[in-house]
């Protein structure tokens, strides 16, 4: 994957949220920092199998230690650029274990029904207005093979 540097536009208007950043000027690490102790925690103790789905992936802070555990990860967001960083961020023998996936979460997700065996979503969803959250739960519901997992993580210290 190219490095993409060109900063993706955020519309609010239109529920496209996005930080507007070069991310290769950024550091190696998420500009997230390496992630929430009680996330991190539960990520590292937990296990995994199958395919997962990160939604809303970001510049990746979770993402390394998904690929650790499961058995395929698709990394998804609206940034391609962000997700340019991720896919560089990650090394060459996690790549084989890993796709890019760009795209709005507002709207049908680009995978077949029953496609995955978890969907990972962090500090994202707090955005959308309540009719989007439906939708999208919606569309993560579809993609979830039955008996699947879904790891949510809200943001609910934000100043």
């Amino acid at each position: 994957m190219e490095k993409i540097t060109e900063p993706f536009k955020s519309d609010e208007k239109k529920c496209v949220f996005t930080e507007g950043l070069n991310y290769f000027k950024t550091g190696k690490e998420s500009i997230w920092g390496e992630g929430e102790k009680l996330t991190l925690d539960f990520l590292n103790k937990k296990s995994f199998s199958g395919k997962w789905l990160n939604l809303a992936a970001g510049d990746g802070r979770y993402n390394n230690i998904l690929l650790k555990k499961a058995d395929f990860v698709v990394a998804s967001d609206i940034d391609k650029s962000a997700l340019s960083k991720l896919w560089h961020n990650t090394s060459k023998k996690q790549r084989s274990k890993l796709e890019i996936k760009v795209f709005n979460i507002i709207n049908r997700f680009p995978f077949e029904d029953e496609s995955f065996d978890g969907v990972f979503c962090t500090g994202v969803l707090h955005l959308f207005p309540k009719e989007f959250v439906k939708k999208i739960l919606s569309e993560i519901n579809r993609v979830l093979k039955p008996c699947s997992e879904i790891i949510f993580d809200f943001a609910t210290d934000i100043k």
